[in-house]
């Protein structure tokens, strides 16, 4: 299903790109294509670079998950030991630790945003400095300044929507990296190497007044055993 979402982008990217260099002056295209690659490019290394923090964040998302499973799982517990001071600073310390990781991780995706904008601002604006450029110098018309600026605005639509696509291919591939270092822990107890030899110096066991009880309808010679 995804496929069939970005191929007729791509197709529509790759046309737009042919027509500009066919119709119009090469450094509009050279503008246009070094845009693309420079969008492409920055995308990339801001969600790599943004994908450390995704995966802190849905670390501690976990974790504050689990101390609050754990605890309303087993309030008896809690409440027997008068743990419910100890189990609220767990989960509200658990809970500043996530917010905080997600006040970063949007930051890093504002910058993402800003950077992927700047670069199409610039592009456009350096093709519509040609562009009027030639007007002044009579080499096009109005029309051909306003067709530059369509033909443009047409491929950063579909760049926009790559760019998101690939953040949330990144993010989904974060999750699945967490699932697979779960997956890889050994549970199995490692015995040392070099183990202390055991030494029993001495030692008793006694057992004093324990008693068992059977159902008390039975007669009183078989209720209880005294060991």
């Amino acid at each position: 299903m995804a496929l069939f979402q970005i191929l007729p982008l791509i197709v529509e990217l790759c046309l737009v790109l042919t027509v500009v260099f066919t119709l119009y002056p090469i450094q509009f295209f050279g503008v246009t294509a070094t845009s693309v690659v420079i969008y492409v490019c920055a995308t990339i290394v801001l969600t790599e670079w943004r994908a450390k923090y995704f995966k802190s964040m849905a670390t501690k998302d976990t974790e504050y998950n689990q101390k609050a499973t754990d605890s309303l799982l087993n309030f008896e517990t809690v409440k027997y030991f008068n743990a419910e001071k100890h189990e609220e600073d767990r989960f509200l310390k658990a809970l500043g630790e996530y917010k905080h990781e997600n006040v970063v991780v949007a930051k890093s995706l504002v910058l993402l945003n800003m950077t992927q904008a700047g670069i199409i601002s610039l592009g456009l604006l350096a093709a519509l400095m040609i562009a009027s450029k030639k007007i002044v110098s009579g080499d096009f018309v109005v029309g051909d300044f306003v067709m530059i600026n369509t033909y443009i605005l047409q491929i950063y639509a579909p760049l926009n929507f790559l760019g998101t696509f690939w953040r949330f291919i990144r993010q989904s591939m974060s999750d699945v990296e967490l699932v697979f270092e779960l997956l890889e822990i050994d549970e199995a107890i490692k015995e040392s190497r070099n183990p202390l030899p055991l030494r029993i110096q001495g030692g008793e066991i006694e057992f004093r007044d324990v008693s068992f009880t059977y159902d008390k309808k039975l007669p009183p010679n078989e209720q209880k055993m005294i060991i």
